[in-house]
Order: structure tokens, then sequence, then C-alpha cells
């Protein structure tokens, strides 16, 4: 069976939490306990980009259906969403969600695994060679 892209982890930045576009998405909240949702939220969707190939339908009953799947409030959902689009956190293209670093991420997986591929097939004709 292949193996898919959203099958393997992702490197989460340990350091996420000081970027300047996470500390400007907390600040656009007042209660504390709102800026630690806020940014379980954006975490929930760099992890769904992941999944999907760093593609998320931009449209009220796809949203609706990733908030209900998160257990988030919709309206803070969406306010999340929009927040991180405003600062660069995501991007919107054609009505998909979508974000650089996760595609920086999924890019550099795709690389590994071809270069991974490659050296299993060449120890594999080795291999096979020797016999």
């Amino acid at each position: 069976m292949e193996e898919k892209l959203s099958d393997r982890y992702y490197s989460h930045d340990f350091h996420m939490r000081s970027d300047p576009k996470i500390a400007e998405l907390e600040s656009r909240f007042e209660d504390n306990n709102d800026e630690c949702k806020a940014y379980g939220v954006i975490q929930k969707i760099i992890e769904q980009l992941h999944c999907e190939n760093n593609v998320i339908k931009k449209n009220d009953k796809s949203l609706s259906i990733l908030a209900l799947t998160f257990n988030i409030n919709k309206d803070f959902f969406m306010k999340v969403i929009e927040i991180s689009l405003e600062i660069g956190l995501l991007i919107e293209k054609d009505g998909l969600l979508s974000s650089n670093r996760v595609e920086r991420n999924l890019e550099a997986i795709r690389t590994n695994s071809s270069k991974q591929s490659h050296r299993a097939k060449k120890g594999w004709e080795t291999r096979r060679n020797k016999e």
C-alpha cells in the first residue's frame, strides 16, 4: 500500500509561539483564554492543512464542518481564520486556504521521500546484480 504524505508527521516549530505572526494573532484577543484558544485553533488548522495537501475550501459548509470537528465555536473559528489571513499566517487563493509554511514542509517531505525511494531502488538493484 502506498504511503500518503498525510500519513507522515510534520515538523512542529518549537519556537512557533514566539513567532511575530502568532503573537499578532494572540494580541487580537483580549481574554488570555481566547489567546490560548486561538493558538490551538491555528495549530489545528495547520495540522489539517498538512493532512489535506495544503488545501482547505474556504466556504461556509467546509469551515462549519471543520469548526464542528475541532469542537470550536464557529464565530471564534472564523475570527481566527480572518485574522490569520490578514497577518499572513494563512493565504487565500481561488476560494482555498493554504499556508506557505505548510507548503515548505510538504515539499521537504516530498523531496526526502523521493530521495529515500531512489536510494532504496538503487540498493535493490545493487543487491540484485550481485546475485
